[in-house]
């Protein structure tokens, strides 16, 4: 059974064919794991990342995939070097939002496209701060001080989907060996019970999602 259409892979899968395209720069791409639904579409993969988060680089052979070791609020790169650039799920560890958004439109060619992803309904978790929770107005904010248009929001999930996730979400991340075990065994239910919980997501409309994929253009 395919996963929920609201996962971040598969909106992914949706939106690139569309908005990516030329060199682009992963900001915070850790292991790097979208690298394959980007590639396709692209003449050049540049991940970039700071090396801070031990979650993504408990394996020395993970910091093989960074291309760039470098912050976020300081990209060395001269402006309009990229004709897309990507974050996902990176945002809410960043200190300031704002210099990394003005960073990212700086590097970004007019014309080009931004894809930032976030959450906004999500447990504590640390790689290796974890600073801020986005909604569709502060993105639009951070677009607008940075000079980008926000063109498309994707809400992940509703409120019943989101609630589902915080608790499984806590497991994995704080859950022992034998909940995480327990959680994957349960995955073929946790599906179907996903596929329902979207179906009422979809009847009671709410700002309250897991978290967004936000497309913005440099104009």
């Amino acid at each position: 059974m395919n996963p929920p259409a609201f996962y971040t892979r598969e909106v992914l899968k949706r939106i690139v064919p569309q908005y990516c395209s030329g060199r682009l720069l992963d900001v915070g791409a850790g292991r790097a794991k979208y690298h394959e639904i980007f590639s396709p579409h692209i003449s050049e993969y540049v991940a970039l990342d700071d090396l801070s988060s031990a979650i993504q680089f408990r394996k020395e052979a993970s910091k093989k995939m960074v291309s760039v070791v470098a912050d976020a609020l300081a990209l060395p790169f001269q402006n309009e070097s990229f004709d897309t650039v990507c974050s996902i799920k990176v945002l809410e560890h960043i200190e300031d939002p704002f210099l990394a958004f003005k960073e990212m439109a700086r590097v970004l060619k007019r014309g080009g496209y931004c894809i930032v992803s976030s959450d906004w309904m999500t447990p504590y978790h640390q790689e290796p701060k974890h600073y801020w929770h986005f909604s569709e107005d502060a993105y639009e904010l951070l677009g607008t001080k940075a000079g980008l248009l926000m063109r498309e929001t994707i809400q992940q999930g509703g409120v019943f989907s989101s609630l589902l996730y915080i608790q499984i979400r806590t497991i994995e991340l704080h859950g022992g060996k034998f909940l995480r075990k327990l959680l994957v065994a349960l995955q073929p239910v946790k599906v179907v019970i996903e596929r329902f919980l979207s179906l009422m997501d979809r009847l009671v409309k709410s700002k309250d999602g897991i978290g967004h994929v936000v497309i913005f253009h440099k104009l």
